[in-house]
């Protein structure tokens, strides 16, 4: 207990480690509130003498042909709305506005090429953003620790097998790996392409388990658990397992950063989500061709940068602070 302490007391202790989690914490804030804070529909509205509650969640249906801009024009003098701090959809197109307009009073951070609002879909590109990673690093977390708790524990033709797999999936480059299949699969979307991401990052979680496991399996407290006659389930779950969780934590953080990087890549480059679902990659690709659109370039840049920086920066963190060598030299 007292070495997970000293852990978390040097994580707490790395000022990048504080700022990544605050940075990280105001996007997935962000992510799960988006229906909250950019919205065409009101949060709560009384039209017509009928009280509508979270239509922004819960579109009813006396609501579906109006926007919040629509409702304000024939809002009557008893009716009234509560407006999320956007008032624009994702997908909602100002007619009103050019295309490619600049950040102004009625579109913080300009428009897109089809008259949609750049910071409406900067608040739903995090959902994607998020959800991608943390899809993704669930799938090859779970492949990765248990092919690693595999190989590192029954060693022999086992170890043999995981370690052949993980040095050939190695030598494919990754992301023309993931440009291929996603070009080949006509209906791809959000869901294949977190699969495969999964499907390819696997290798180094296993790497580092199977270390991990290499020098649990030494240890005097696992030589009791077997004398004791438990099961190979149980000394892998219970006590292996725990114990390997750092370099676990550390690949997953590292993992959510590389995803994020990935599907905006894929995004930019067309292959990644479709232009109906907002994503700050999309973003960026709308700047193609049009580069005085610096609103299109700047703010998804950014939000990108941010978000996988501070990744990285907690990822180090943790890495350091699980490691009692690394630890000591920093303190």
């Amino acid at each position: 207990m007292k070495g997970k302490r000293d852990t978390w007391s040097a994580m707490k202790s790395r000022r990048g480690a504080r700022w990544g989690v605050a940075v990280l914490a105001t996007v997935c804030g962000v992510a799960l509130l988006s229906d909250f804070i950019a919205s065409d529909k009101p949060i709560l509205a009384r039209i017509d003498g009928k009280l509508y509650v979270l239509p922004n969640l819960f579109t009813p249906v006396g609501l579906r042909p109006y926007t919040i801009n629509t409702l304000i024009e024939r809002m009557g003098k008893t009716d009234w709305l509560i407006a999320p701090l956007v008032s624009w959809g994702a997908n909602e197109q100002d007619k009103g506005t050019a295309p490619l307009a600049p950040p102004s009073s009625r579109h913080w951070l300009g428009t897109d090429t089809a008259r949609r609002d750049v910071l409406a879909r900067m608040v739903h590109g995090s959902r994607v953003s998020l959800l991608v990673g943390l899809a993704s690093v669930s799938i090859f977390i779970t492949i990765g620790t248990l092919l690693g708790l595999l190989a590192g524990f029954f060693g022999g033709w086992v170890d043999v097998i995981v370690s052949r797999t993980v040095e050939t999936v190695m030598t494919i480059p990754v992301f023309f790996l993931i440009l291929a299949v996603m070009g080949i699969i006509e209906s791809a979307g959000i869901g294949t392409m977190m699969v495969v991401i999964g499907l390819v990052y696997w290798t180094r979680v296993a790497r580092l388990v199977r270390v991990e496991t290499l020098k649990l399996r030494q240890l005097g407290f696992i030589e009791a658990a077997t004398a004791l006659g438990y099961s190979n389930r149980r000394i892998l779950l219970v006590h292996i397992l725990p114990n390997a969780l750092g370099p676990i934590l550390v690949a997953a953080t590292f993992g959510v950063a590389a995803s994020i990087m990935m599907e905006a890549s894929l995004s930019f480059l067309g292959f990644g989500t479709p232009d109906a679902t907002a994503s700050w990659g999309g973003l960026l690709r709308g700047a193609m061709g049009n580069f005085h659109a610096w609103w299109l370039i700047l703010f998804p840049g950014l939000a990108v940068f941010a978000t996988v920086t501070s990744c990285n920066v907690l990822g180090e963190a943790m890495r350091d602070s699980f490691d009692p060598h690394l630890r000591h030299e920093v303190e």
